[in-house]
């Protein structure tokens, strides 16, 4: 599927490059990289390395041309390029090289660009102060545009920075600046923009009322012609109203943000605006509302970058469900919950490990210039040794006139050697001090991974292949009681508890044999000696030259919490569990006794009306006691086989009337039925083969009877059909007329399931029942 996506996207490439080759005149080279800048920039989402590969071409050309805007043009598009792509290290260097392009050439619109979107790369890189130093460059650079929107994003983008900082008093201050710029150009857009930048800094220092004014402002000055905007204004009104717990006012706001967002085909705002509204619905116990929304929202958040929305969706669903005492539905949603919270948790786990490999990596860079730095240690004094070794031969060669052919032989050799030996020592110098401003980096960069590891919310330890520690992360102290240095001086079954050692040793044997990582569950050791459940993942480390397991790194996370609200969800189901069964179990005896009344009412009596009449009750009693005590006997107690009722119910109804010559045949397709629909269906069944024993054999007539259940799992829909070979029903009359209580009960019954029945005589009476199973009811 890929592939064709691909090759759709290279043939819409090729015939937009073709057009615009046709449109666009292109005599010279610089014309034609022209061209090909355009065409990178019209294709530049779909797909990236088609856009990059018109870029390298448009690159080449400038470079053969000596073109130096034409060169600074091509890197800042490839900047973009790198960044789209999350390589902003490649990013930087383009920019950085634009940056010095546009500088030579006198573009200071360009140039600006570039400084901007080189703070903005520091500032992603949580380098904060890097980004501050290139827009305050970029300010000094605007200094003589004092209305220039390139000053206003500037002043905008410094003002994010301190924000990103939590500077909240210097971001508004920043933000107000922009705001102050733009009103004297006019810009709208960016007014409103600005406006909303400090209601969300607001909305950070949660000042609630303050940010609410803004919005409302806001939303009122915005007009209906910029519809993001509008969506954008009602979330941010929706949330400061649920953080006011003001769930209706929050409610309105979202579902306005819904509208918007459907109207502009959103698929990403659409999916937050229903999780939200959903989630106020819930809130104010509408489930019926919020059901549909919370479904068709997780539908749309289900793609791999929307982790987030997923989380949120089934997070509102647990609290629902737990608040209304529904502990079975709130346990799947708890799982469902945790498991999308894991997983956002894991990727941020393999970051952080590839921050220790990477750390690992510059260790050896670190080791490898301390070397370069005693190779030239060595090289300088050999460089001395000739220079000693000149000025010897030098006084020899002055002292004998002899020996001048052989003086100028061996001069013109030293100079070319000292050449030789300064070009060296120059080539050396360069690599060392690149090797110094690596190490500083190294520096810088294991200062940072160790504010990861001791920051984090898990404890991150590295494991040699003895199982001995060797690295600890701060969070020691708060999982284990331990100081990072006392984790060294222990083995790994030292913090866990003794039922868990031998998973533990079966989990490192895996591990090191499926050379994969092992993500498992159990119970550690405190150093008070408390017991607390664990989740750790292990990820293996092998030499790359020889593949001989070195050790693993290992990520632990508390989930004690967690462990304990399962318990507790599990105790609760399993509770409500036994009260069901033991409601079936009293139902079922209340329906015995009823029928042991029944049965000695009919040893009272002698009229045979009222025989009949007890008859028929007994039996439609037993018919519901049935349902009762198959429930009871299954694990599943709300819903039952229903070809085991069906024949159970057939065998009580034939072991009534005890007509031997009478052969009952069941035909019916396996399912399960909840007892809403299985007690109706069974009173149907009941009243239609009763019928049938007492009439369609008389005088001790020999027949069949057939009853077949079968149902279209596509549709839902089910047919019932009771048929017998006896004496049929009387020609020309219609199921209305009868006004026996039997039919008239079996036609109530139809209607309660919302189903239809059909009756023939041909000769023997057959009726069939068609209705349609809900996914609920099956």
């Amino acid at each position: 599927m890929s592939a064709e996506v691909t090759a759709q996207q290279y043939q819409a490439g090729q015939h937009v490059r073709d057009s615009l080759f046709r449109a666009m005149p292109h005599e010279t080279q610089v014309e034609k990289a022209a061209i090909y800048l355009k065409l990178a920039g019209l294709i530049r989402n779909t797909p990236p390395q088609g856009s990059f590969s018109y870029l390298v071409d448009a690159f080449r050309i400038s470079v053969v041309e000596n073109n130096d805007s034409l060169k600074a043009m091509s890197r800042l598009m490839m900047g973009d390029n790198y960044n789209m792509r999350r390589k902003f290290i490649q990013a930087q260097e383009q920019y950085l090289a634009a940056l010095n392009a546009f500088h030579s050439v006198g573009d200071t619109a360009n140039e600006l660009q570039a400084l901007i979107k080189i703070g903005i790369i520091n500032r992603f890189l949580d380098k904060n102060d890097k980004a501050l130093c290139y827009f305050q460059k970029g300010m000094s650079l605007a200094k003589g545009e004092k209305t220039s929107p390139l000053r206003g994003s500037l002043l905008e983008q410094i003002a994010l920075t301190y924000q990103g900082m939590k500077d909240y008093e210097a971001a508004i201050y920043f933000f107000r600046q922009a705001h102050s710029l733009f009103s004297k150009t006019r810009d709208t857009g960016n007014i409103f923009r600005m406006q909303a930048h400090i209601g969300n800094v607001f909305l950070d220092e949660g000042r609630n009322d303050e940010a609410l004014v803004i919005f409302d402002r806001l939303l009122r000055d915005a007009g209906t012609s910029d519809l993001e905007l509008l969506g954008i204004l009602d979330l941010r009104i929706a949330r400061v109203y649920s953080a006011k717990q003001d769930h209706r006012a929050s409610l309105k706001y979202d579902l306005k943000a819904l509208e918007i967002s459907r109207r502009r085909q959103a698929k990403a705002e659409t999916a937050t605006s229903m999780i939200n509204a959903a989630g106020d619905y819930y809130n104010l116990d509408l489930p019926d509302s919020a059901k549909p929304l919370m479904d068709s929202g997780l539908i749309l958040a289900s793609g791999p970058d929307q982790k987030h929305l997923l989380e949120t969706g089934y997070h509102h669903l647990f609290v629902y469900f737990r608040r209304t005492g529904n502990f079975k539905e709130a346990l799947k949603y708890y799982s469902k919950y945790s498991l999308m919270h894991d997983g956002i948790i894991r990727e941020q786990n393999r970051n952080n490990i590839e921050v220790l490999e990477i750390n690992q990596q510059l260790q050896r860079i670190h080791q490898s210039g301390r070397m370069i730095s005693r190779q030239r240690d060595i090289l300088s004094l050999n460089l001395k040794y000739h220079n000693f070794q000149s000025a010897f031969l030098k006084i020899l060669l002055g002292m004998t006139g002899v020996s001048m052919v052989i003086f100028l032989i061996l001069l013109i050799y030293i100079r070319r050697v000292r050449r030789q030996m300064q070009e060296l020592n120059i080539h050396l110098f360069d690599e060392i001090r690149g090797r110094e401003i690596t190490e500083k980096q190294t520096s810088e960069h294991e200062n940072q991974y160790k504010f990861l590891t001791d920051n984090t919310g898990d404890f991150i330890t590295h494991i040699d292949s003895s199982k001995i520690p060797t690295y600890a992360s701060s969070a020691s102290l708060r999982f284990f009681g331990y100081k990072p240095a006392e984790i060294l001086e222990r083995s790994l079954p030292d913090l866990v508890h003794p039922d868990y050692h031998t998973l533990i040793k079966s989990k490192f044997d895996e591990m090191v044999a499926t050379r994969s990582s092992k993500q498992f569950t159990y119970q550690a050791l405190k150093k008070d000696g408390t017991v607390f459940w664990v989740e750790s993942i292990w990820n293996p480390l092998f030499d790359p030259i020889n593949g001989v397991f070195t050790g693993m790194v290992g990520v632990t996370r508390d989930i004690h919490e967690r462990k304990t609200k399962e318990f507790e969800i599990m105790e609760g189901t399993k509770h409500t569990e036994n009260l069901l069964k033991e409601i079936h179990h009293r139902v079922k005896n209340n329906f015995a006794i009823l029928v042991s009344l029944i049965n000695m009412q009919m040893g009272q009596t002698k009229n045979e009306e009222l025989l009949h009449s007890l008859t028929n009750l007994q039996l439609r009693i037993r018919t519901m006691s049935l349902v009762h005590e198959m429930l009871y006997r299954s694990g599943d107690f709300e819903k039952i086989s229903f070809p085991g009722y069906l024949r159970s119910l057939a065998s009580v109804i034939a072991g009534t009337y005890n007509r031997h010559d009478i052969r009952l045949i069941i035909e019916a397709d396996e399912m399960v039925m909840d007892i809403e629909t299985s007690i109706p269906i069974g009173l149907i069944v009941n009243e239609i083969l009763s019928n049938s024993y007492k009439h369609a054999f008389p005088g001790g007539k020999a027949g069949k009877i057939l009853i077949r259940f079968t149902m279209d799992r596509d549709t839902g829909i089910s047919t019932l059909v009771l048929q017998d070979d006896g004496i049929g029903m009387p020609e020309g009359i219609k199921i209305e007329q009868f006004k026996t209580m039997g039919l008239q009960v079996v036609q109530i019954l139809c209607a309660q399931i919302e189903g239809t029945m059909h009756v023939t005589s041909n000769p023997g009476a057959s009726f069939t029942i068609t209705f349609r199973l809900t996914a609920k009811q099956m």
